[in-house]
């Protein structure tokens, strides 16, 4: 997956303030106890078994892909061995349609979870020595009988990558993609199988993140997010569920895009209702914190590649709730999931309210909204302390934010004022407090004046004065050189 990069302050504070917000365990999360195993054997020395090539293992594995070279098969079945010699059924296998912005469409089928085997075989229209079986063990976690869930004010219950057992070293060093903003929701299904129990809900996930991370080499799982048949949340792409991740969900519209992938096969069979309550939760919480629309339209610039419907740098207008086959060559999310869409929007919209009731996102508009200077929202609008809110922003100034309290009222802090404030001094909850004015030009430069003191920039110099009217922590004027 591209890692692309915000202004070097941005990245700064990001990494330092907001990412543990984001991504940090929570207390109590426990690892995987067993790293993910992936083993891709080539068909060709296969034993033939009538028109099947068979491949067997001593160590069990539960989940099983498939990768071609060349021509791209119309038809892939496989059918897997239980440990105890019996054969389950023959399962149709889809072909991968999720990839990175312009990327080819992956020579690979979607993960197939198939539960404890020790075999497998493989049958196809083409020439089976042509393809190549991986073998997926996503190894044990203690948290799969009682996952660790987060919570936050407004927040549906989440299980994060800690609670579901990521191994993080199958990541790449620095896999992260932020992009300026989210403007709509995808909905996707996973393909596979439905029938799964609760306890391999977070083995299924273990097992697509190996898949996506270590064999189709993109770094992380793609989706931002997976909702099993039982309700359950996880968290997907690493970087925050609370700030904009670029996946690698639908290939083209990646940017600008959060994807929740539901757990199944949603042709035939119908989501659950626990399954669409909550990703309607999880994208109300997404979208009206990020002020979207969830009945509104949006026009995304297609980036390309193998799986998309449309051509590089082709606008396309599109729901802000939309499924993964409008913009790509798939069936996703299934023939009984797609039309599930109006019921989710309607959900999401009755759980959104009205989304612009928020003094943060009023201030926001008098500064002109996406088209002022703090552009986008970046990182969803938050319960800050003492019953206050805040929303950071990508855009014009690097490290933008509005923060409001009762107290205090709503206010804009950008630049090195709003990294000093938040990067060291603690933000609303250190020794300076809210702020109580905007940005304002002085003399030498720009001042914002807190609840306890003010922020200076000289801004010839880049030298930063801060004064706290507080001793409690900095009794006297400090002078900071910023680079």
């Amino acid at each position: 997956m591209p890692v692309t990069r915000l202004l070097p302050i941005f990245a700064v504070l990001c990494s330092m303030v907001l990412a543990p917000i984001a991504v940090a365990p929570a207390a109590g999360a426990r690892p995987a106890a067993v790293r993910p195993d992936v083993q891709t054997l080539s068909l060709a020395g296969a034993r033939q078994v009538g028109d099947s090539r068979e491949v067997t293992r001593r160590r069990t594995f539960s989940m099983v892909g498939v990768r071609w070279a060349g021509q791209r098969p119309a038809t892939i079945e496989v059918q897997a061995r239980r440990p105890d010699g019996g054969w389950r059924s023959w399962t149709a296998i889809e072909p991968m349609a999720s990839s990175p912005d312009g990327a080819s469409a992956p020579a690979a089928t979607e993960p197939l979870w198939l539960g404890a085997s020790t075999g497998v075989r493989v049958r196809s229209d083409v020439d089976e020595g042509k393809l190549e079986v991986v073998l997926i063990d996503p190894g044990t976690s203690t948290s799969d009988q009682q996952p660790v869930t987060t919570q936050a004010a407004g927040k549906p219950p989440v299980i994060s990558r800690a609670g579901w057992g990521a191994d993080e070293s199958i990541r790449c060093d620095d896999p992260i993609d932020y992009v300026d903003t989210v403007k709509a929701a995808v909905i996707h299904h996973t393909a596979g199988t439905n029938d799964y129990t609760m306890a391999e809900s977070a083995a299924i996930v273990r097992g697509i993140y190996a898949y996506h991370a270590q064999t189709l080499g993109w770094c992380d799982i793609g989706y931002n997010a997976l909702v099993d048949k039982y309700g359950q949340i996880f968290e997907g792409a690493y970087g925050g569920l609370e700030r904009a991740v670029r996946g690698a969900h639908t290939g083209g519209f990646n940017t600008y895009t959060f994807g929740v992938s539901m757990m199944g096969l949603y042709t035939g069979v119908a989501p659950t209702s626990a399954q669409q309550e909550s990703v309607s939760q999880l994208v109300a919480w997404k979208l009206g914190r990020g002020y979207r629309d969830p009945r509104g339209q949006v026009t995304l610039v297609s980036g390309g590649g193998g799986t998309s419907r449309y051509p590089a740098d082709t606008p396309v207008t599109l729901p802000v709730i939309f499924g993964h086959r409008d913009t790509n060559f798939t069936e996703c999310p299934g023939d009984d999931g797609y039309p599930r869409l109006p019921a989710i929007r309607d959900r999401v919209a009755a759980l959104v309210g009205d989304w612009t009731d928020t003094p943060v996102y009023r201030k926001w508009q008098a500064l002109g909204g996406e088209s002022g200077p703090v552009g986008s929202p970046h990182r969803i609008e938050l319960a800050a302390a003492g019953g206050g809110l805040s929303t950071w922003f990508a855009g014009g100034w690097p490290n933008a934010a509005i923060y409001w309290s009762a107290t205090t009222g709503a206010h804009e802090v950008h630049g090195p004022i709003a990294q000093r404030w938040a990067d060291t001094l603690g933000a609303e909850t250190g020794i300076l407090g809210y702020p109580v004015t905007d940005v304002l030009p002085t003399t030498a430069g720009e001042r914002v004046t807190f609840q306890h003191g003010y922020i200076e920039l000289n801004t010839s110099t880049g030298e930063l004065r801060v004064w706290a009217t507080s001793s409690r922590r900095v009794p006297r004027l400090v002078a900071r050189q910023v680079s």
